[in-house]
């Protein structure tokens, strides 16, 4: 799906791979959507990042 419509969504989830063993001070996220259809792949441990469409359903 295309990412180039102001309704699109996406969810971000940013976890940490072991919280208790990691102390974390001055962390700054930063996040930049390729619109020319590259793959954004962010590694950086000890986290992962996975970012999905977001779901969103009208009732």
């Amino acid at each position: 799906k295309e990412l180039n419509a102001k309704d699109n969504s996406l969810e971000l989830e940013l976890k940490a791979g072991n919280p208790a063993a990691h102390e974390l001070k001055n962390l700054r996220v930063e996040v930049r959507l390729d619109y020319h259809g590259q793959a954004l792949l962010v590694e950086s441990e000890p986290f992962s990042m996975t970012i999905k469409e977001k779901n969103e359903t009208a009732s």
